[in-house]
């Protein structure tokens, strides 16, 4: 594997890991239909808003979302969609189909 394929690997890793917590794969099931406002985000969860908010903001650095302001108000939508039919398929696979 040459320089280029080691740095896509990496990268990829580097996703996945990010993704690698209940609360943050919740989310981004939660944004494949529409984006959400990070407080309707944070409803979902027992854990405080400033939890919900650091997960957000890593899964934003590594790309998995993206979001918009409009007041004071910030809104998420997940920018890699892929992601939605990688966690389907998980599913698919753990219910036996």
């Amino acid at each position: 594997m040459g320089l280029a394929g080691e740095e896509r690997v990496r990268r990829k890793a580097e996703i996945l890991k990010g993704l690698a917590h209940p609360v943050r794969i919740a989310i981004a099931e939660m944004l494949e239909e529409r984006e959400l406002c990070a407080c309707e985000i944070a409803e979902h969860f027992s854990c405080d808003r400033t939890t919900t908010s650091k997960h957000l903001a890593v899964m934003r650095q590594l790309g998995i979302l993206e979001d918009r302001r409009e007041g004071q108000n910030v809104y998420y939508r997940l920018k890699m969609v892929c992601l939605a039919q990688a966690l389907h398929c998980i599913d698919r696979q753990e219910a036996g189909s």
